[in-house]
């Protein structure tokens, strides 16, 4: 809660800033930040149900299943890294096949 409202806070300051460049430059700033938003929200679920599922396969006595989610979550996370910093999708994507291989 307090993570989302300091990403309005910075939102808003962007906002001020910006604002006195155009309205294109605006409606830019509007698109990513709905974009970033979007990811955001993506990164906490996939955290969450990783943890959800870690913790029922633990409890569950089943180490093995439970290590399989902890490694596809660091190859897709390490696939997002990838994709972020050079902001290319295409080289990247054959790790998307091998984690369908591993389900």
């Amino acid at each position: 809660m307090i993570g989302g409202l300091l990403q309005d806070l910075f939102s808003m300051v962007d906002l001020y800033f910006v604002g006195e460049l155009g309205h294109v430059e605006v409606a830019a700033l509007a698109i990513a930040g709905t974009v970033v938003a979007v990811l955001a929200m993506l990164v906490q679920g996939i955290a969450v149900g990783t943890m959800a599922l870690i913790a029922h396969f633990t409890g569950e006595g089943n180490h093995e299943m439970s290590d399989i989610v902890l490694g596809q979550t660091l190859i897709l996370g390490i696939i997002g890294k990838e994709v972020g910093s050079r902001g290319e999708a295409l080289p990247s994507i054959r790790g998307v096949f091998f984690i369908r291989l591993l389900v």
